[in-house]
């Protein structure tokens, strides 16, 4: 029987929004350490020549990702399957499709109805891609792993159910989210709008000293702390802020979580010291 993403995404959305903070941080580290162990494994490897137009989606059951940038005009693949054993390798394949310049990657399992798997034996995939700096990234979709992306210039598109999700040198429109995790981002100059969110998890944010943008942050259970200087408005739960001269929007949420916003090259500090407190 194929289990299919979305729906598995969305009953784990459901239930992850009953839950408390420490609920959340308990499901993040057994999700982290569940595919620890494994003693068999399979590497697939594959490489895709793309245009300026470049566009990239992933989906994926089990297992994480990591997205770097890179000024070569191909898309490098290298999908790492894992299990306790041999033959459960096989319940999980990577399908790709390379059509009109945009590579659609999926991960199709099935499973034996009937079949209890225990979490030494499941499989997982984990993906390293390395992809043109100017390429879209379509939609990044996982459940079980958490989502590393850096050194792109187009827009970011990827949310994880269950693991965090870190952004790193993103100058594009840029929307990164969880549901059990954190979320983090270390933006640069020239940025387009950016849109942070996790459900369980913290939401961190570093901005270049010089950026100009309309700043909003808000929490339900949780406190802000912001390196903003003058001109924020904080009224309990949330926050406003003009940077410089205003600009793209910048819109920063979690219910279960703490917001912290810092300038590039600040130095480290202790939170009851920030500017917005």
């Amino acid at each position: 029987m194929k289990h299919t993403i979305m729906i598995l995404a969305t009953a784990t959305l459901v239930f992850a929004t009953l839950t408390t903070p420490s609920a959340g941080k308990d499901d993040k580290k057994k999700n982290d350490s569940k595919w620890s162990g494994k003693t068999e494994k399979e590497i697939i490897n594959l490489d895709y020549a793309v245009g300026k137009n470049a566009r990239l989606s992933l989906s994926n059951l089990n297992g994480g990702a990591t997205i770097t940038g890179w000024d070569k005009k191909t898309i490098e693949v290298t999908a790492t399957k894992r299990a306790g054993s041999r033959e459960f390798l096989d319940d999980a394949t990577v399908q790709a499709d390379l059509k009109d310049d945009h590579l659609r990657i999926e991960v199709d399992y099935a499973f034996d109805d009937g079949e209890r798997y225990i979490d030494s034996d499941f499989v997982s995939v984990e993906f390293e891609i390395r992809v043109p700096r100017s390429i879209e990234i379509d939609r990044i979709e996982l459940v079980n792993g958490g989502i590393d992306i850096a050194d792109l210039s187009g827009e970011v598109n990827a949310a994880s159910v269950n693991g965090d999700v870190i952004g790193e040198k993103l100058s594009g429109d840029t929307r990164l989210s969880t549901v059990n995790g954190d979320v983090s981002l270390s933006s640069v100059a020239g940025h387009d709008a950016v849109t942070l969110s996790s459900v369980n998890g913290s939401v961190t944010l570093y901005l270049p000293r010089d950026v100009n943008a309309k700043l909003s942050a808000s929490t339900v259970h949780g406190d802000i702390r912001g390196d903003l200087g003058h001109g924020v408005t904080h009224a309990g739960n949330s926050m406003d802020a003009v940077l410089g001269t205003g600009g793209p929007r910048i819109a920063l949420g979690t219910v279960n979580g703490d917001i912290r916003i810092r300038r590039a090259g600040s130095d480290a500090r202790d939170d009851s010291d920030d500017d917005s407190d």
